[in-house]
Parts: structure tokens; C-alpha cells; sequence
């Protein structure tokens, strides 16, 4: 995707558990960086509480809450 100024991002999602039941996603864009040719700049887009079973941490349910 494009950012404000037409620099090239990169949109990732970052889920991390929270309880046995929950996780938190992290939304955050990667940036072309003006100021300095070559290096990205991160900045969070988003932050939400979503049920475990719709993270991409489902392979991992079994090891949350130990």
C-alpha cells in the first residue's frame, strides 16, 4: 500500500495472547522513511482484543495460559 505521502508500506499484524480465551492484535505499518533512504519507520495503525481462535496463534492454544 501507499502512505500519505505516496511511500511505500508494508501492513503486518502482530497477535499476542493475552488469557487462554484471548489475544491482542497489533496492527502497524512499515514505511519508507524520508529522512533516511533505505530504512522503514514503524507506526502502529491499530490495536484490538480479539477471541484466540481468530489469531494466527491457533497452532500455539495449547501452550497459552501454562
Amino acid at each position: 500500500m501507499r502512505g500519505p505521502a505516496g511511500e511505500r508500506c508494508v501492513i503486518v499484524d502482530w497477535d499476542r495472547p493475552l488469557t487462554k480465551d484471548l489475544a491482542v492484535r497489533l496492527r502497524s505499518a512499515s514505511c519508507e522513511s524520508k529522512e533516511r533512504p533505505g530504512w522503514m519507520v514503524a507506526r502502529e495503525i491499530s490495536r484490538t482484543i480479539i477471541p484466540l481462535s481468530e489469531s494466527n496463534l491457533k497452532g500455539e492454544e495449547g501452550e497459552i495460559g501454562q
